[in-house]
């Protein structure tokens, strides 16, 4: 018959040491040495600063006298503990000796054969998927663009073979399906090169070249405009100082009711005040050429 184990039979707890009723004894003497305090709080606020100083010296006897009430009363808890520890120390050390120590022993056992025929069995489903994965992976010629790191599962013992299989088929499907659609971009090469970066996201990566190329084309369209600006007020800069090197002439005609005067003159400054002086001739609609 197999023998059964009763832990209540083990150790029996014979008798603790009678403390409380002590307890009860000494909290009575204590709330009598302390129930006063209040009251001498209260009165010390109606008492004059001589007065309080004199009252603060009885106060400091009263405090000392209660730190060595409980000075005492927490050597004798020291010693009460040390007196109740001391038996359950040497009851552990057996008891770690003659069980604890014996059943941990067995169960790390038990728990390294198991973990060894788990470990087995861990490698044999990750070779069985890494064989299945490369079939797929030359079925869908995909074998220079995804690895089996690259699998987005998590191989353990409680997701079945036929769980993991699957997930794979559909990952290699769908790399499959975004490489027909990639290789029809207007920029299939660098949508590739992002595909592969992010993880797999197709749509994450045309989007991040398109993008890319809208702002390509803004600072390209940004630098033409300022050049051909710039262009343009260097000829307007060339034909006012062709306009100021020729001697002055002053010449006179007369429209209607109007006075018309053509004058040359040469300018020498800065060219920012020329081009401040050509927004000053257009704004008073003076011709110049």
């Amino acid at each position: 018959m197999e023998q059964t184990l009763d832990v209540n039979e083990i150790v029996e707890i014979k008798q603790l040491p009678e403390i409380y009723q002590q307890l009860d004894k000494v909290n009575e003497l204590i709330v009598e040495k302390t129930k006063n305090i209040d009251e001498t709080l209260k009165e010390l606020s109606k008492l004059s600063d001589e007065e309080q100083e004199e009252k603060k010296q009885e106060i400091k006897k009263y405090r000392t006298y209660l730190n060595s009430m409980k000075s005492e009363l927490e050597n004798k808890r020291k010693e009460i503990k040390k007196a109740i520890q001391k038996p359950y120390d040497e009851f552990e050390n057996i008891y770690k000796d003659k069980a604890l120590n014996v059943l941990d022993e067995g169960i790390n056992k038990l728990s390294s054969v198991i973990s060894d025929i788990e470990q087995k069995q861990l490698q044999k489903k990750y070779d069985e998927l890494t064989l299945f994965f490369n079939e797929y992976q030359t079925f869908y010629h995909i074998e220079n663009l995804v690895s089996f790191a690259d699998l987005p599962i998590k191989i353990n013992l409680s997701t079945s073979l036929e769980s993991l299989k699957k997930q794979i088929k559909e990952f290699c499907e769908k790399i499959s399906n975004d490489m027909i659609a990639i290789s029809s971009e207007e920029f299939s090469n660098e949508i590739l090169f992002e595909y592969k970066d992010n993880g797999f996201d197709y749509t994450k990566a045309k989007i991040t070249v398109i993008n890319k190329h809208e702002m390509l084309e803004k600072i390209k369209k940004e630098q033409e405009e300022l050049k051909s600006k710039v262009s343009e007020e260097q000829m307007v800069i060339e034909n006012v100082a062709t306009l100021c090197s020729a001697p002055i002439e002053i010449q006179e005609e007369l429209e209607e009711d109007e006075e018309i005067i053509e004058a040359s003159f040469t300018i020498r400054t800065t060219r920012d005040k020329i081009l401040r002086l050509i927004d000053y001739l257009k704004e008073m609609e003076i011709d110049y050429e």
